[in-house]
């Protein structure tokens, strides 16, 4: 299992991510926002990275964002897996994404409708 690493920093900055290398934040005034708002999420947020940085490894890009819906006044934290190259079932990335979810729910951290993992189908972010 990942390790999570316990961070008791109760700012808003992305210093609690700063162990994930490759991660990007293509908005990080949004996401630093967010963690000011959700302190509570952060041990899921971190652990659901760093497992999907260990299940996509080089294969994917994996962007965090906040997505907000218009409809509900929602705000959510997406963790996006980006491929330059999809497979034609789609299914590889699929699985991947469920085994990080799975992952996720069984770490006995604090679940959180905050935060989710999926994937766009696009390829990575130009940043």
């Amino acid at each position: 299992m990942p390790e999570v690493l316990p961070n008791p920093q109760s700012d808003s900055s992305l210093n609690h991510f700063s162990y994930l290398d490759g991660i990007v934040y293509p908005n990080k005034p949004e996401v630093e926002e967010f963690i000011k708002n959700h302190q509570e999420s952060v041990p899921l947020i971190q652990y659901g990275c760093n497992v999907a940085k260990n299940v996509f490894g080089e294969s994917a890009q994996l962007a965090v964002e906040v997505d907000y819906d218009p409809e509900s006044a929602d705000i959510i934290l997406i963790l996006t897996a980006r491929q330059e190259h999809y497979s034609e079932d789609f299914n590889d990335i699929l699985d991947k994404i469920e085994k990080i979810r799975r992952m996720c729910r069984n770490s006995g951290l604090v679940d959180s409708d905050d935060f989710h993992i999926m994937t766009d189908g696009q390829p990575p972010l130009e940043l």
